[in-house]
């Protein structure tokens, strides 16, 4: 053999190696994911409500005590002072109604209600002489409602207000006091006072929401030898086997099978605890799903639906007879096919396999969505039966 002829003979050996020999490269990827996570948010509840007439705790009566506003009572007038209180422990939130009276003499009036809370009662009613009438109107302005204008909590007069209702709020109001003020030959202007309460409390709820996070994860990617020894890339679990396959071992259940080696290991696709593992094309479809099912029960066509029904799969068909056979290391195994719905929402056609060992029935499923790649039985059936036991029970 001369030089020339040596050169490319190594070099087609060379190739060969370089072309059939893979590894297995770490590649650290960033990816994005979502967590439920859980926020305390507040709410209030409404226990209990209700409606109620109220009377007053406690009365008074001024004749001849106007206000200066209303030219009206200047003529002859006289003022109702009827102070109310209101249990807060009862109460969260609440509005009164004044009912206002009927009588066809209520044609002139004025009202004003006052929030007495912490200031208790109204002075007591000493009507002699216009000096302590002046005085009385004088504590109601500047010491009550002009020093805490807010105390005001309603206030009109009957030129203002058609209405036989008036309502106003009174949450957080222990005492008040309804001032009325009308001509002295007036009857009554208010008929009833209504409390519309509510029963209400604060509670904490949690709420989920998704939270955005980042994670590194190493993902497999296959390279030439060459490239790796070049890179410093590891090799992992890829190990070439006979015509372009690539075995995978598992020493839990002590068993190896054989897939094409551009297929790649497919941890997304690994949806139920009973899955071991599962290897596929990169774009989804064909795969393999190794699976260790718990032989509880002879094997049959129901137990098989109901298995694969535990896996998280819907509308399962056996769609050919369950047929017998024999693995290459003697093992007894059992073949057929079946469709159904996978975990990820695609409909699956599987060559499969099972066969028990001790308390495990390890099953291989070769599957393809058909609607991307049509079903091929004798392919998917050559990948099943490369199943070897490689440990004793």
């Amino acid at each position: 053999m001369n030089k020339s002829s040596l050169f490319v003979s190594m070099a087609v050996v060379i190739s060969l190696v370089f072309t059939l020999s893979c590894v297995s490269k770490e590649v650290p990827v960033t990816e994005t994911y979502y967590e439920t996570e859980y926020r305390t948010e507040s709410y209030v509840e409404t226990t209990k409500s209700g409606q109620e007439y109220i009377t007053p705790k406690w009365k008074q009566y001024i004749p001849g005590l106007y206000f200066p506003a209303l030219e009206w009572s200047k003529l002859g007038a006289g003022s109702h002072l009827d102070g109310y209180e209101i249990d807060t422990a009862k109460v969260s939130k609440g509005q009164i109604k004044l009912v206002l009276s009927n009588s066809p003499q209520a044609t002139l009036w004025y009202i004003l209600v006052v929030n007495l809370t912490g200031l208790g009662p109204l002075p007591a009613a000493n009507p002699q002489g216009v000096w302590w009438k002046s005085h009385w109107v004088h504590y109601l302005n500047f010491i009550i409602i002009e020093r805490e204008p807010e105390r005001i909590l309603y206030s009109a007069s009957s030129d203002q207000h058609a209405s036989k209702g008036i309502v106003f709020d009174v949450t957080g109001v222990e005492e008040f006091a309804v001032i009325t003020c009308t001509p002295m030959i007036m009857g009554p202007v208010i008929e009833k006072v209504q409390l519309i309460w509510f029963k209400e409390v604060t509670k904490e709820r949690q709420v989920p929401y998704q939270s955005e996070k980042q994670r590194t994860v190493i993902e497999i990617k296959k390279i030439p030898f060459w490239e790796a020894m070049l890179t410093g890339g590891a090799p992992t679990t890829c190990v070439p086997g006979e015509e372009g396959q690539t075995e995978y071992v598992n020493e839990e259940y002590g068993f190896s099978v054989k897939y094409p080696s551009d297929w790649v290991e497919r941890p997304e696709l690994v949806t139920s605890p009973f899955h071991v593992a599962v290897f596929g094309v990169v774009d989804y479809t064909p795969g393999i799903a190794i699976v260790a099912a718990n032989a509880d029960a002879p094997i049959s066509v129901d137990w098989l639906i109901e298995s694969y029904q535990e896996m998280g799969n819907s509308n399962v068909k056996i769609l050919s007879p369950l047929t017998g056979t024999i693995l290459a290391d003697g093992t007894k195994a059992t073949t057929y096919k079946a469709n159904y719905i996978a975990a990820s929402g695609y409909e699956v056609t599987a060559f499969c396999l099972d066969t028990d060992k001790g308390n495990k029935r390890i099953r291989l499923v070769v599957w393809t969505v058909e609607e991307y790649v049509p079903y091929d039985e004798a392919k998917f059936s050559e990948i099943a039966h490369t199943l070897r036991f490689t440990a004793e029970d």
